[in-house]
C-alpha cells in the first residue's frame, strides 16, 4: 500500500488538519500512485466520503485518477455511493 493510501485509510477526524497539510506537500505523481488493490488516494477519499479531501484532490491534482478503476473494477465515484 502506498504511503498516501495508508494515510488516507487511517486518518481520524482530529487529524484532519494534518491530512490536508500532508496532501498539499505531495506531487501529482505520488497521488496517482496505487496500492496493491489499485486504489488511488481519490479512491480512499471517496470510500470514506471525505468531501473536503475529495474536492482538494480534484482541484489541486487535476482529477488525474478520476477514471482509474481499482482491482474490483470500481471508479472512485462508485465508492461514494456504497456509503
Amino acid at each position: 500500500m502506498t504511503k498516501v493510501a495508508q494515510y488516507l485509510r487511517t486518518w481520524h477526524v482530529n487529524e484532519y488538519a494534518r491530512l490536508i497539510q500532508y496532501l498539499l506537500r505531495l506531487d501529482a505523481a505520488t497521488l496517482r500512485a496505487v496500492d496493491d488493490e489499485d486504489n488511488t488516494a481519490l479512491h480512499y477519499a471517496c470510500s470514506g466520503a471525505k468531501y473536503d479531501t475529495i474536492a482538494l484532490l480534484l482541484e489541486k491534482y487535476d482529477a488525474g485518477s478520476i477514471s482509474k478503476r481499482n482491482a474490483q473494477k470500481k471508479l472512485p465515484i462508485d465508492l461514494i455511493w456504497e456509503k
